[in-house]
């Protein structure tokens, strides 16, 4: 599956093209993560959830997205060490009424 536009802002990332950054401890922006990722290849979207427990970086291709995990997995970014590994498929969208807790 290619890359393909979905409209303003939004994508379809085929699998494999995005990797999980955790133990960060909430602590880096989306600039550093530029910094240190972006020498493996295009990064298309950064990703770093409220919760802060971990950060996506999605690559246009694959292979940028394995040299990343590779080489970077088990270094430190902004002082964490951290950890590099493929992300896992997103979970299906909740709807606003499971959201809201309603049945």
């Amino acid at each position: 599956m290619t890359n393909v536009p979905l409209g303003p802002g939004g994508w379809s990332y085929g699998l494999g093209h995005r990797i999980c950054i955790s133990g960060l401890g909430g602590k880096a922006t989306k600039t550093q993560l530029q910094g240190a990722f972006g020498e493996f290849g295009h990064i298309i979207k950064i990703e770093t959830p409220l919760n802060g427990s971990a950060a996506y970086v999605s690559y246009k291709e694959k292979r940028d997205a394995e040299d990343a995990v590779k080489y970077m997995d088990g270094e430190k970014v902004n002082g964490q060490k951290v950890t590099v590994t493929k992300a896992e498929s997103r979970p299906p969208a909740r709807s606003k009424k499971e959201s809201d807790g309603a049945s």
